[in-house]
């Protein structure tokens, strides 16, 4: 119909074959793609809501401090993109100990919700609050976001050089 066809050989060129990042990110452990998981889990969380009041009125963490699990989850990720360029340990750590600050501040958070302290927001103090889904996912994500960062730099200087 057009006069030439189309070949189906595909060259060293051709688009099929995977250049830059790819390649890189394909040689990936599991524990490589937990800890992207978890780190935007971390940022999904940190957005999402954090208690309840009342069972009707929902916090959500930006209105708390969760900016700063959402900092902790583009860190994590960030960290982890510096690893897969550099293939360097130290990333991983600083995403390993980011994720277990993370646990921390979530288990306080967590715990000053639980026990019935009043937590203000915008200048409204809060009682009898309710922890929510977003607060239990940070605190899945941090813990998630440690251990896998923190296994993957063990991995990394086990590796042979």
């Amino acid at each position: 119909m057009y006069g030439h066809q189309r070949s189906t050989e595909r060259g060293p060129t051709s688009p099929w074959q995977p250049a830059g990042v790819a390649p890189a990110l394909t040689r990936q452990p599991a524990s490589f793609w937990v800890a992207a998981l978890a780190s935007l889990g971390l940022i999904i969380g940190g957005v999402g809501p954090w208690a309840t009041a009342y069972t009707l009125v929902s916090i959500s963490g930006t209105s708390m401090h969760g900016w700063r699990e959402v900092s902790v989850g583009v860190l994590g990720l960030a960290m982890l993109a510096l690893h897969v360029a550099l293939r360097a340990r130290l990333p991983l750590l600083v995403a390993a100990v980011g994720g277990v600050l993370g646990a921390i501040q979530a288990i306080a958070t967590l715990d000053n919700i639980d026990s019935g302290g009043a937590v203000t927001v915008f200048g409204l103090e809060y009682r009898f609050l309710d922890p929510a889904w977003g607060l239990y996912l940070v605190l899945a994500g941090a813990i998630a976001l440690a251990s896998s960062a923190s296994a993957l730099a063990w991995r990394v200087s086990r590796a042979p050089r």
